[in-house]
């Protein structure tokens, strides 16, 4: 199994916490891939910002729906 685990906003250290805890509960020989976004907000604290993230979710799944 794979799981792309997709941050909308482009914190990295959000990715990389995301990724870690991931990691401790997957199962053995289950794929991971973390992407963090680039046109989202830093972090995502208001409506207008969840909106853009959204869109981010979006390009972002498109982008590795065929890996």
């Amino acid at each position: 199994m794979k799981l792309l685990l997709i941050n909308p906003n482009r914190t990295q250290a959000v990715t990389d916490a995301v990724l870690a805890a991931a990691r401790t509960a997957a199962r053995p020989g289950t794929g991971l891939l973390a992407v963090t976004g680039r046109r989202g907000p830093a972090i995502i604290a208001s409506r207008a910002e969840n909106a853009l993230a959204q869109q981010e979710v979006l390009e972002l799944a498109a982008q590795h729906v065929a890996e």
